[in-house]
């Protein structure tokens, strides 16, 4: 089973704690390969941008608020 995810990287990883649990975001697929449920895929990979994009637009305002 194939998952579709990432990670923003806002600063280095903490050698002993790695990266904050907060930032990964995952989602099941279900299949080995995009080709399984390409519908399916497109959606999941769409909304990954989506939700990545409005944490991308959220630090660059708090980075400007302090």
């Amino acid at each position: 089973m194939a998952l579709v995810g990432a990670i923003v990287v806002e600063r280095p990883a903490d050698v002993e704690n790695g990266y904050s649990l907060t930032a990964p975001l995952v989602y099941h697929f279900g299949h080995k390969s995009a080709d399984g449920n390409t519908q399916l895929y497109n959606l999941l990979v769409s909304q990954l941008a989506e939700i990545i994009n409005m944490r991308s637009e959220a630090n660059n305002k708090s980075a400007f608020v302090k």
